[in-house]
């Protein structure tokens, strides 16, 4: 599998081509980070920050991982100032890799615009594909390839594109190279950890099941990847079809679920089962988004006015929504979703932020509907969600381990429920 963190010759490549996917990154300065970082800058790979700093001054990359410290960039500092001229000024990474291109014409820019703008409705793509690191590689090399045939006359590009059943066969090939690296590369683990999450297709009705693995090298660097997202095709989903599911897919990577390796999954009683004899961890968000999800939805909850809201928007979006009129809105409203994460407060909080445009929206029925609505107690239920919804974020980032983190953020959620005096009564409760 070819790793997110690239060798230095590689990167000193890809910086001499002025290759798009390569960004700098300064570091955050704080009180307690070291002065001469201002001297560096990270270097990304398709924002991944790699294991390589860029030396602002002489523009010479410097090998950098936190576990090690920072005492080579020190050493780089004192001798770059030493050597330096004591008149030049910070360079930029433009310095090393050359001058980019001049400034692209007004009237070539309004073309180039007009082009994408009817790209985009032509072919229903979406406004942000043009921010796309893929896409802008594409056009990149479309554009090269333009200044190499530019003696060649007028050149017809759609002989150039490859035919759909080409790109069809090549992903096919890619596909079979890259499994290939995976597997060899998941026979080297001694240690891992699998998430699993299983979800039914409303339309189709159809059971998927998703994979991923994660592994944290010796370098403290955390590897993720999707090992499969496949149809559950087994007659039923007793716990021991689901656990031979598993299994038969970690056997083609040369996996399995043993004392050495952790799973994640979500805590209903199927996966429980399922798993039972395995190192299983149920997922924090889980958890917190069921808590959550009875509050809102179970009559006995004793949350009686906090539902009474919930039940009053979720029926005006879901009515809002199917009459197509969210174009007259600042915002777009969220409908509830019991399967995403803080499902409740995108729809609550999406409805309050425009509360003041919709009270001229409903009539009739709805209208009666939205007037039940505690302006008060929805504002206030908020704020109170949103600390959920934060922690949620904290706890889903992908990026690095967060398992130290559940207890602590457990704590503050269970600081943040305790009632307080200034509460309004639906809070309260």
């Amino acid at each position: 599998m070819t790793s997110k963190l690239l060798a230095r010759n590689e990167l000193e490549r890809l910086i001499k081509q002025n290759d798009l996917s390569i960004t700098l990154k300064q570091v955050e300065q704080t009180d307690r980070a070291s002065s001469f970082w201002s001297q560096f800058n990270l270097i990304c790979v398709n924002k991944i920050v790699q294991n390589f700093v860029i030396c602002n001054i002489c523009q010479t990359i410097i090998t950098y991982r936190s576990a090690t410290g920072t005492g080579g960039l020190k050493k780089h500092s004192i001798s770059c100032k030493k050597t330096s001229s004591p008149k030049a000024t910070q360079s930029t990474i433009t310095t090393y890799y050359g001058k980019k291109p001049s400034i692209v014409p007004v009237k070539l820019k309004k073309q180039i615009t007009d082009a994408y703008v009817d790209f985009i409705l032509l072919d229903s793509r979406p406004f942000k594909i043009v921010s796309d690191v893929g896409f802008r590689q594409l056009l990149q090399i479309v554009y090269n390839a333009g200044k190499c045939s530019s003696n060649l006359g007028v050149l017809d590009f759609a002989d150039a594109l490859p035919h759909p059943t080409t790109v069809s066969r090549q992903i096919d090939q890619i596909y079979d190279v890259r499994k290939k690296q995976l597997v060899d590369w998941c026979r080297t683990l001694d240690t891992y950890a699998i998430t699993v999450d299983m979800w039914t297709e409303k339309f189709s009705g159809i059971h998927f099941c998703g994979v991923t693995i994660r592994h944290v090298d010796i370098n403290f660097y955390l590897h993720s990847y999707c090992l499969g997202c496949k149809p559950y095709t087994l007659a039923n989903q007793t716990a021991s079809n689901v656990r031979k599911f598993l299994d038969d897919l970690l056997l083609e990577y040369g996996l399995s679920l043993n004392e050495n390796s952790f799973i994640t999954t979500d805590n209903e009683p199927k996966m429980i089962a399922a798993l039972r004899g395995a190192n299983r961890i149920g997922c924090a968000d889980h958890y917190i988004n069921k808590i959550l999800e009875h509050s809102f939805t179970i009559s006995n909850s004793n949350c009686t006015e906090v539902i009474q809201v919930f039940e009053a928007v979720k029926s005006l979006v879901g009515n809002f929504r199917r009459c197509h009129r969210q174009i007259k809105l600042s915002r777009k409203l969220q409908t509830f979703s019991s399967t995403r994460f803080s499902g409740a407060y995108f729809m609550l909080n999406a409805f309050n932020s425009i509360y003041d445009e919709l009270i001229d929206v409903f009539s009739g029925s709805h209208s009666n509907n939205f007037e039940s609505i505690d302006r008060d107690l929805l504002s206030d239920l908020c704020q109170f969600l949103q600390r959920f919804d934060q922690i949620i974020t904290i706890l889903s980032d992908e990026t690095q381990p967060n398992l130290y983190k559940v207890i602590p953020l457990r704590d503050i959620l269970i600081d943040h429920c305790v009632s307080k005096s200034d509460d309004i009564f639906g809070i309260k409760k």
